[in-house]
Parts: structure tokens; C-alpha cells; sequence
């Protein structure tokens, strides 16, 4: 993916030779491509144990927020750590934080590297990078109404054994309408649509922002007006101001900047009446109207992709094998089936599910998003046969956890 004449018997002798240890060697790197992965899950991961704290601004309904949180780690096996989410509700009059706490159990899983990791509980979805053993990046992205507040998405830094608070910097300038044409998976049909982001408010790092799209179909001028939805999206820019996330109900939108007046947007619906679940990637102008780019012919990814990884119940670690069947692909559209085994409960037989996907590749074919309800796969293409996935649950069992799909050859 991703030959030479031979003029005498010698050379032809040596190049045989070189080329049967290419292959072996090839082979041999692409069959301890999984094993590697799971040693590195299974090996020796950092400590996150105890108390991380931060104090951070948040996007409400009614303005900027500043509060403080913390994340209490009180279980760690291997990649695998279990704590408590403890925060203060907002009170919906004032809109300010009241006395007592809530403390929201998670479960999470540290990347294949270490040096990452997400976490989940129910209607949150969490990242993090470890900038050191003691500070992590984190980013929180919100999708029903929890504790007062609406959907919401912010930027924190966490430091244990201290409070961590995000560093002042220099915010781009997000004002006005960005737009772009995509093409969305839905059951059976790749249908054409638009994005549209419409700027209400910048606050610093802080953004509310109007999601404009219709149902019916991409946003022209001939769109009729009661066919607009127009839902507000909150969120923020990350901390080293190149991009960020924005969320509303069942949605996440992360960003990248791509210039002044160009981003790149990776939209994951996992719930919704509108559409169903789905992901896509679309390139949106500032003033302008970006059209959806060719699509370059790359990896076919039709078939059978299998994982094992292990994953955390409330009260134990899981070792677990599911496959992702990938059925159709259109250009860089995808259809898949998420196929896997829900444990049993108190002594019930495991309970076998096959679950419909809609997604996308990136517009560069290196990554790409999966979703159903509740849930989704991101994922980062390593070869023909391997992808690199982090799966986030988000329903009434959250789940956040890591692997590695192989396609069955």
C-alpha cells in the first residue's frame, strides 16, 4: 500500500535471499503486532492513584463558571483504574454552584502507551494526557443535563497532591459563520448535508456556538426555513488554543484548526431523533462554504476486524474478544456492526449483541470515528490490518477502554 531487474545469477541469488528475510521479517512484525499491544496494556503502567484537583471555567446557559473538582482514583489494575467524579451542583435559579457534592463512580482505561487515557460515567465522556507523574490535561465533554447543567464541554488541568488551573494564553478569534458540505452514513444510504457553526458567543478560551443544519439535506438558499433546526452547542478551546470540542444533546464536535479562517471538525452523534447515530469528518470556512474534498482511493476496510482488550466493570477488571464487521464503505464513509458479549449477571448466561454502526474515515484516511447509540469507537489506521481503537460507553454502563483490531485474512 503504502522491483528492479536482476542482470546475473549472483545478484539474482542475493536478492532471493533478501527477499525471504524481508518477508519473514514482515510477517513477523505484523504477527506481534497484537501481542505488543497487549503487553504494553498488561505491563507496568503509571500510578494514578489518589487525588487529582483542578479549578477551571466552564460555558453554562448563563455565562462563564469557574469551579473547582476533583477526581478521586481509588483503584488501579494495570491499565485499568476505577474512582469517583466529585463536583458541585449548579443551582438553576442562580446559576451558581451549591454546598453539597456529587460523586459520580467512573471507570477507565489508560492508553496503549501510557501516557493517555479516557474515562466515562453515565452521560460523560472524559480524555486525558499525562503532561507529568503528577498533572494531566483533561478534557470533559458532557451530553444530557447533569446537575443543573446543559450539555458542556471544557478544558481542565488536574494535579495531584495540588490544584491545577489552565495557563492564561492568546484565544483565536472564532467570530462568524463557518460552514462546509460533508456526506453522513445512515442506515443504508450515504446522504449529503452541511455543517454550519454559527459563533454567538466567545468568552476567552469559552464558546457558545449555534449548531445550524436541516434533516432534509445540505443548507442551500432554496432550504426552507422551517426545515432549519438551529440547537446550541457549548464548549471551549483547548489550552494550547489549536483547537477544541463543543457539545449539545448526544453530540460531540472536535475541532482542529487549520488556518485563520479553516477547521477541520470530527462530529460524533450518539443519540438523536433528526439522524441516527453516526460520525463524519467535514472542513469548514470562516464566511465561505467548504465543499466535501475528493476522496483518494485508499484501504479497503470491508471485512472482519477482531480485538481482545480487557475492560472495567464496577466491581472487576473483564478480558473480552468482540470483532468490528465492517460491511460497506463509500469512499470514506463506513457501515460496520459492533459484535460482542455483555457478561452475565449475578450467574445469567452471557447475553450476545450485534449493534449497527455509521461512520467515517478522516479526510486523510489515518483515523476515523464510529458510532451507535450511546456510544462509539475512535480509531487510528497503523496498517492494512491493524487499527488502533479507544471505545466510550456512555449509557446507563459506562464504559472507556482500549485495543486493537486485527482483520481476518
Amino acid at each position: 500500500m503504502r522491483r528492479q531487474s536482476i542482470m546475473n545469477l549472483s545478484s539474482t541469488r542475493s536478492c532471493h535471499w533478501q527477499h525471504a528475510v524481508f518477508v519473514i521479517l514482515l510477517a513477523a512484525l505484523f504477527a506481534l503486532v497484537a501481542p505488543a499491544v497487549t503487553m504494553a496494556q498488561s505491563g507496568k503502567m503509571v500510578d494514578l492513584r489518589g487525588v487529582w484537583t483542578t479549578k477551571y471555567a466552564t460555558p453554562t446557559e448563563a455565562g462563564r463558571l469557574v469551579r473547582e473538582s476533583r477526581y478521586e482514583i481509588t483503584r488501579q489494575d494495570g491499565e485499568l483504574f476505577w474512582g469517583v467524579d466529585v463536583w458541585h451542583p449548579i443551582d438553576p435559579k442562580t446559576g451558581k454552584p451549591l454546598p453539597e457534592w456529587i460523586r459520580n463512580p467512573f471507570v477507565g482505561s489508560l492508553g496503549m502507551a501510557g501516557d493517555r487515557g479516557l474515562l466515562a460515567t453515565q452521560g460523560v465522556q472524559f480524555a486525558f494526557r499525562l503532561k507529568g507523574p503528577d498533572e494531566m490535561e483533561l478534557e470533559m465533554a458532557s451530553f444530557k443535563k447533569l446537575g443543573g447543567l446543559a450539555p458542556t464541554a471544557f478544558y481542565a488541568v488536574m494535579k495531584r497532591g495540588a490544584v491545577g488551573t489552565v495557563s492564561q494564553t492568546k484565544w483565536p478569534d472564532l467570530s462568524g459563520s463557518w460552514r462546509g458540505q460533508c456526506l453522513v452514513a445512515q442506515p443504508g444510504e450515504l446522504r449529503p448535508s452541511s455543517v454550519r457553526l454559527d459563533l454567538v458567543r466567545q468568552d476567552g478560551e469559552l464558546l457558545w456556538m449555534d449548531d445550524v443544519w436541516s434533516p432534509s439535506g445540505p443548507l442551500t438558499a432554496k432550504t426552507d426555513p422551517k426545515a432549519l433546526l438551529r440547537e446550541r452547542m457549548m464548549g471551549s478551546l483547548n489550552p494550547a488554543g489549536t483547537g477544541g470540542v463543543l457539545t449539545k444533546e448526544g453530540v460531540r464536535v472536535g475541532f482542529r484548526l487549520l488556518a485563520q479562517d479553516r477547521m477541520e471538525v470530527e462530529f460524533i452523534r450518539m443519540a438523536g431523533e433528526d439522524e441516527k447515530p453516526t460520525a463524519f469528518y467535514a472542513v469548514l470556512r470562516k464566511g465561505g462554504d467548504e465543499p466535501v474534498a475528493p476522496v483518494s482511493k485508499g484501504i479497503d476496510f470491508v471485512g472482519t476486524w477482531t480485538g481482545s482488550y480487557r475492560y472495567g466493570l464496577p466491581d472487576r477488571p473483564v478480558d473480552a474478544t468482540s470483532s468490528l464487521v465492517i460491511t460497506r464503505q463509500e469512499g470514506n464513509a463506513i457501515w460496520a456492526d459492533d459484535v460482542w458479549t455483555q457478561p452475565g449477571e449475578r450467574g445469567a448466561a452471557p447475553v450476545h449483541h450485534s449493534d449497527p454502526m455509521r461512520g467515517s474515515l478522516s479526510p486523510d484516511q489515518t483515523h476515523g470515528a464510529l458510532a451507535k447509540q450511546g456510544a462509539c469507537f475512535t480509531f487510528r489506521v497503523l496498517d492494512a490490518d491493524h487499527l488502533e481503537f479507544a471505545f466510550t460507553g456512555i449509557d446507563s454502563n459506562p464504559a472507556a477502554f482500549f485495543g486493537v483490531f486485527t482483520r481476518k485474512r
